[in-house]
């Protein structure tokens, strides 16, 4: 009787790796190509070994200046946090005691305003704490002065992150220092809000504005261009008609003085 043939240990084992190799993608990498790269890896190891104990100084070097950096890294993050929280902390004391004054009181809003201004003008990391200078402008207002609120919804306008927002305050900033009748600065804000509002294609509220700034500081040759720039350039503008109004009053203006001569 003729013997069955014999199985292979291991045979179907390896067959079945080779199989999946292939089937996942995975192939052998040849013994001999193991042999170089861990050839390489050793002799770079070594090389490198050799290198620190050459320069041991500046290996020193390196590895304080590294643990410094981490070190200097946690403080500045702990210093950030400690302060962000401190500033939080004021703020919201302040927007409490802001809250307290029922009765509008000047003597309570002038300490608060003190205390809002500071806390306005406190610079961390290049800039001045928007939320501060907000609460300021807010104090002011109920104070009724004008051009202090246009002053800090300047600086909020210049350090919030929002540009429509800073485009907003900018435009109230312009608005107080108009009401203190401070026409130069105004002038100023205005202009800087048309820069702005051309990139969005809304610049007809400050082309209005600024003419009307220009009327006010009897500029009527100005005050026109403008006027005429906005029936120009924005025909669909809520501000048309009191545009035309205003280029009637410069008319009226220009006739009587021209009469007065006469």
């Amino acid at each position: 009787m003729s013997e069955a043939p014999r199985k292979r240990k291991g045979t179907r084992k390896k067959s079945s790796q080779v199989e999946d190799a292939g089937k996942f993608g995975v192939h052998k990498v040849p013994e001999d190509v193991v042999e170089i790269e861990r050839n390489i890896l050793e002799n770079w190891l070594i090389a490198l070994k050799h290198w620190f104990k050459i320069n041991i100084k500046t290996t020193r070097y390196i590895i304080f200046s590294t643990l410094f950096i981490v070190v200097m890294g946690f403080t500045l993050i702990f210093v950030h946090s400690a302060v962000s929280e401190k500033h939080n902390e004021t703020f919201y004391s302040l927007m409490d005691k802001f809250d307290e004054i029922t009765d509008n009181s000047t003597v309570k809003l002038n300490a608060l305003a003190k205390d809002t201004d500071k806390l306005c003008n406190t610079v961390w990391q290049t800039k001045h704490s928007p939320n501060g200078c907000l609460l300021s402008a807010l104090t002011y207002k109920k104070l009724a002065q004008h051009d202090k609120v246009s002053k800090s919804l300047q600086l909020y306008s210049e350090n919030v992150d929002n540009s429509g927002i800073s485009a907003f305050s900018l435009f109230y900033a312009a608005y107080h220092s108009e009401v203190a009748k401070d026409f130069d600065n105004s002038e100023v804000l205005y202009k800087e809000l048309q820069n702005k509002l051309k990139i969005v294609e809304k610049e007809d509220i400050a082309i209005y504005q600024l003419a009307k700034i220009k009327y006010y500081k009897k500029d009527y040759n100005g005050a026109r261009n403008l006027m005429n720039e906005l029936l120009e350039k924005h025909s669909k503008s809520a501000y048309i008609e009191k545009a035309k109004k205003y280029l009637l009053l410069i008319s009226i203006k220009e006739n009587a003085v021209v009469e007065n001569g006469n």
